[in-house]
């Protein structure tokens, strides 16, 4: 149980930091985003 709690607790903590930094890069790279969002649409419905 403990090893359960643990495992699931570090996975969504680099799931967070993961798209914290997504949405830090979009933020921070906006005129970039806008240029490609045709390839953010594609490759979510990949």
């Amino acid at each position: 149980m403990q090893t359960t709690f643990w495992t699931a607790l570090l996975t969504s903590l680099a799931a967070a930091a993961v798209t914290s930094l997504g949405i830090w890069t979009i933020r921070r790279f906006t005129d970039w985003g806008r240029r490609n969002t045709a390839y953010f649409v594609a490759y979510r419905h990949a």
